[in-house]
């Protein structure tokens, strides 16, 4: 089993990793990172045909991570803020560019960085790496080059477990099994574990509110919501793999109506065709949906949609991608809300204000992660699943002279 060196040299033995972990960090948001991550906004934004990267190069433009910082700084409380040390990534497949967001706040926060990237290799991946690469090469971005190393190798290698007992955090992502199987590695007492397992994600969208809209606000919320679902094949937590709306029985099967047709005409020009691969979960995931939901409606609108309608909502089941959506309808708020539990992560909502969605904070409801418009399921930022991830990769020190 070999070990390859991605970044930021492949003549970089194994034993030379784990030492690269051994040094320091520097203070969070120093100004040399933050040069460095400045040209990679800038570089990424040039990626005019990847919006994959155009998106990553967007989260970390200069006026983001000014605000960054000084919410940051603002919540010390007193406290000196210092990094953690050695942060191992272990990154999903699914998801070309998600490892990059947890690693740019390690990075920002002053880690020392190790990822493994999955075996499963991609375009995107390759690029983002060519860009990295070329900006880690400069002599004015050398300490950069030294506190990120970037790997892949199999499952299974002794090197993760060594990484692991070096790290001072372990950043997880991937499938509940997978997480469970590599937190079960050795690791020192006082490693923090930050993990983001198997969630799922829906959109509640008010049937009124999509009806008396104009026919330029319509055309914005279908946009939006296939770039929610399509950008990562509908894979990513966060891409809304049901449908929830709100509203009457008239105005669901109005509004559903227009919806669907407005949908598949854009995933049609957006989306790639599925594979045969997808094609077949897709299937699957019908006929075991058939078996235990009992579906009240099924859709086909070529092989980019297909609408699987349900008395009640779901939320949760694994994601088969390919444009695969539950349906389902509820009269109020207050209905859906005691349905919603901890494998929810992110309600993408359409129609509704800030008072409407009370009844998710209700005496014994368990909101979701995240609520956020129709169109920004995929925005990252620093709290995540939950988590504040500028808590995470810090340390407060109380610091309290005499």
């Amino acid at each position: 089993m070999t070990v390859e060196v991605l970044l930021p040299t492949s003549s970089i033995a194994p034993g030379e990793i784990l030492a690269r972990l051994q040094r320091r960090g520097v203070a969070p948001f120093s100004p040399e990172r933050v040069r460095f991550v400045v040209e990679l906004s800038a570089a990424l934004l040039a990626q005019r045909d990847a919006p994959e990267l155009q998106s990553l190069g967007f989260f970390c433009r200069p006026a983001a991570i000014e605000r960054l910082r000084v919410e940051t700084m603002a919540a010390q409380r007193g406290a000196r803020l210092m990094p953690r040390g050695a942060v191992l990534h272990v990154t999903p497949g699914n998801v070309d560019t998600l490892f990059m967001y947890s690693w740019l706040l390690s990075f920002l926060c002053g880690n020392l960085d190790v990822l493994r990237l999955s075996d499963r290799e991609s375009t995107t991946t390759e690029r983002l790496l060519g860009v990295l690469r070329t900006l880690l090469q400069e002599p004015a971005h050398a300490n950069a080059a030294a506190a990120l190393t970037v790997l892949r190798f199999p499952h299974g290698h002794p090197l993760l477990e060594q990484l692991s007992l070096a790290a001072d955090v372990r950043v997880f992502w991937g499938g509940d099994e997978t997480i469970t199987t590599l937190r079960a590695m050795r690791r020192r007492p006082q490693t923090r574990d930050v993990c983001f397992g198997d969630r799922s994600s829906a959109a509640v969208l008010n049937a009124t509110a999509v009806l008396s809209a104009s026919a330029e606000v319509k055309e914005g919320l279908a946009s939006r919501f296939v770039t929610d679902a399509y950008w990562f094949d509908q894979l990513a937590c966060a891409s809304p793999r049901e449908v929830i709306w709100v509203g009457q029985p008239a105005e669901f099967e109005a509004a559903r109506g227009w919806f669907w047709g407005a949908v598949r005409q854009r995933a049609e020009q957006r989306a790639e065709t599925p594979d045969v691969g997808t094609v077949l979960k897709k299937e699957a995931a019908l006929q075991q949906l058939a078996m235990n939901e009992a579906p009240v409606r099924v859709e086909r609108h070529g092989p980019w949609l297909t609408v699987i309608g349900l008395d009640v909502p779901a939320l949760g089941g694994e994601a088969c991608g390919g444009g695969f959506f539950l349906e389902s309808a509820v009269p109020d708020v207050a209905a859906l809300a005691p349905r919603l539990g901890r494998a929810n992560q992110t309600l993408t909502t359409f129609g509704f204000d800030a008072a409407s969605l009370e009844p998710f904070f209700a005496d014994g409801a368990w909101p979701p992660d995240r609520i956020v418009p129709v169109g920004q399921a995929l925005t990252f930022s620093s709290l995540w699943d939950g988590l504040d991830l500028f808590v995470e990769f810090t340390r407060r020190l109380d610091l309290r002279p005499g």
